[in-house]
């Protein structure tokens, strides 16, 4: 009778080591660095930017640290404004992550333009850009247990146009006797993303009491862009310029598809008749 009870008494202690191992191993997919999401960095993301929305894609790499297979794995990510408001969301499609093997998922992001605002728009184009994120993942996990579980974090895109650098000390007027204008050389770097994409710049120069001239110009993006700025002046204008030095303020507005980067340069101006060598 005796040897029953302890019989007894050591199946229902090996049920319960039984039970609280299929809850450890339960629990573990959800311990920090089992399941890894690695977005891509600011210059791993692709920016477009259309008539009514900025597309942005990229390759999320996941990986299983675990021992054993999550089958059925999806991800969700969703980005979110300064404000906490929804911008867009991303659900992969389902499949089996093996322990130990890293997948790359491309991933697409639909945001509206409206939403993101000018100053967004505008940061896009010339500086990087951080949205809060949330990422959460679904699986079915050993005895087809459904976990779900997430992390907030931030994903960061990297600018379409950056180092935009205006040269000065080549700058000239020039007249043919009939037409006067100033030339301004300058440089900037674009994204392999934006090639072939016509960028508009437009803008005035002047300085303290005066507009000088108008700028209205496009150049082609794709990669490393040096062009110069064309300014069509007024001859009083282009006799000031070309015998008084002055103090100059260069104002662009660079648009991509009505995102605008706006930017003013100033500048002491010396006549390049009076330059050093």
């Amino acid at each position: 009778m005796k040897g029953s009870v302890r019989a007894l008494k050591l199946i229902n202690n090996l049920w319960l080591v039984i039970i609280a191992l299929i809850l450890i191993f339960a629990v573990i997919p959800i311990i920090p660095g089992v399941v890894v999401v690695n977005p891509p960095g600011p210059d791993g993301w692709t920016t477009t930017i259309t008539n009514d929305t900025v597309i942005v894609t990229g390759n999320v790499s996941i990986r299983n640290g675990g021992f054993y297979a999550f089958n059925n794995f999806y991800f969700v990510i969703q980005l979110y404004n300064e404000n906490g408001t929804d911008l867009a969301s991303f659900s992969s499609d389902k499949t089996n992550l093996l322990p130990g093997l890293w997948i790359d998922v491309p991933v697409t992001f639909y945001l509206n333009k409206t939403a993101l605002g000018s100053d967004v728009l505008e940061a896009l184009l010339r500086s990087e850009v951080t949205f809060a994120s949330l990422v959460y993942f679904n699986i079915n996990y050993l005895f087809d247990f459904r976990i779900q579980a997430g992390f907030r974090g931030n994903m960061t895109v990297g600018p379409l146009i950056r180092n935009l650098v205006v040269d000065w000390n080549n700058s000239t007027v020039n007249s043919n006797g009939t037409n006067y204008e100033m030339v301004i050389p300058y440089s900037f770097d674009s994204r392999a993303v934006a090639s072939g994409n016509h960028l508009s710049i437009s803008g005035s120069i002047s300085n303290a009491t005066t507009v000088l001239g108008a700028i209205s110009t496009d150049v082609t993006l794709g990669g490393h862009v040096n062009s110069t700025i064309l300014i069509n002046l007024s001859k009083d204008a282009y006799d000031h310029l070309n015998t008084t030095p002055d103090h100059l303020f260069l104002d662009l507005h660079l648009t991509l598809n009505d995102a605008t980067y706006n930017v003013t340069l100033e500048r002491d101006w010396v006549p390049p008749s009076q330059r050093g060598g």
